[in-house]
């Protein structure tokens, strides 16, 4: 005759097998998750270490107290192993959340555009554009923030050269290469302001990076503001008071700090060098990103921010270098010197009008021009 705990035993070894066929099976998705996570390109390869070994732990600890919940004190091991258990798929679960998010908002950065990739183990040349107004990045704008940074992964340097907006130089494409304001570039579309430095400074530009102001804002606002050493004090036309020092912005005055010409002492020259100091603090906000938490809360700034043309395999390698490599960023700014007047040199787009231009001096435009074709061979 069958004995009671003979019939007893054989579920519990059902159960047994069971348990380890399902935290089988369960790991092996986790693993694919994980490897999934690292092949996406956003993270570097010791994440995938890292990640599986912490599975391995978890899974193993969390099996072996489930099994010997068949045994004795039942409840608290198998409770344990359970809670466990769900720690470990919810880890996975933000990690696939993050992962097809971070995709997504980089696909985003360069939809319905003509992208080039980046060799990213070269120097290279971007222009960042700032254009004047509000709304969708699709507007064809004036470009009224216009900055060459010129970038050296391997150096670990950025320079960044400011252009005045009114500066007066040939407009490339739709403006023929006749002289006019440099903003007025814009109109033509983003290439032809692109071309137009890429061509002032006798180098090559292939890529860009567009942002409007109310991004600006927003982008600013989310970062947590950013901190910058204000050199002279002023008064801004919006009401903003800006103290000489150290200052910290919000969105809304970082705008009004990189918008102001008229209260401040070289106008354009001087709106140039603030634009810089605030460009300046967020990338080292952006380099300073060591996470995936930290990569996730920029993304979430990134968002429909901005438009570039920088393809997302390209965009996905810079993201996963700068997480990778703890160095610092050396950032250097310059800006190209000259002298404004109002009336005397004919516009291209406004051939009838009295326009204020701001004249470059053209050995100023020479040093910068050797600066940054020096750093693109380094």
């Amino acid at each position: 005759m069958i004995s009671v705990m003979e019939i007893s035993r054989k579920p519990n070894k059902i159960i047994k097998i069971i348990t380890l066929l399902a935290i089988l099976i369960l790991s092996i998705i986790a693993i694919w998750q994980v490897s999934l996570f690292v092949t996406s390109g956003l993270l570097p390869i010791k994440y995938l270490v890292l990640g599986i070994g912490v599975l391995i732990l978890l899974v193993g600890l969390s099996a072996f107290l489930l099994l010997k919940s068949f045994r004795k004190k039942a409840t608290l091991y198998r409770t344990i192993g359970v809670m466990l258990l769900i720690l470990l798929y919810c880890a996975l679960g933000f990690g696939v959340y993050f992962t097809n998010r971070g995709l997504s908002v980089i696909e985003k950065f360069n939809k319905g555009i003509q992208v080039k990739p980046v060799d990213t183990t070269k120097s290279f040349n971007v222009f960042i554009s700032g254009i004047d107004s509000y709304g969708s990045l699709d507007t064809v704008s004036r470009s009224d923030v216009n900055i060459v940074a010129t970038i050296s992964p391997e150096k670990r340097k950025i320079l960044l050269t400011t252009v005045p907006r009114d500066s007066y130089v040939r407009i490339a494409l739709g403006g023929n290469n006749e002289y006019d304001k440099l903003t007025h570039a814009g109109n033509y579309g983003i290439e032809s302001s692109q071309q137009t430095l890429a061509n002032l400074f006798n180098t090559k530009i292939e890529n860009y990076v567009r942002i409007n102001f109310t991004s600006f804002i927003e982008g600013v606002d989310k970062l947590g503001g950013v901190t910058v050493y204000n050199p002279t004090s002023f008064k801004a036309v919006t009401g903003d008071i800006f103290n000489s020092g150290e200052i910290t912005l919000n969105g809304k005055q970082a705008l009004a700090f990189s918008r102001e010409r008229y209260h401040l002492e070289n106008g354009d020259l001087d709106r140039g060098k603030n634009q810089q100091l605030v460009l300046t603090a967020i990338i080292k906000k952006i380099t300073s990103i060591r996470s995936p938490g930290e990569l996730d809360a920029l993304l979430s700034v990134l968002g429909d921010s901005i438009q570039t043309n920088i393809d997302s395999a390209s965009i996905r390698r810079m993201i996963n270098n700068q997480i990778e490599d703890a160095r610092s960023w050396d950032i250097e700014s310059l800006a190209v010197s000259g002298k404004g007047q109002t009336g005397g040199l004919k516009s291209y787009a406004m051939p009838n009008a009295r326009l204020y231009m701001y004249v470059l001096d053209q050995n100023s435009v020479d040093k910068i021009s050797k600066r940054i074709n020096n750093l693109l061979k380094e």
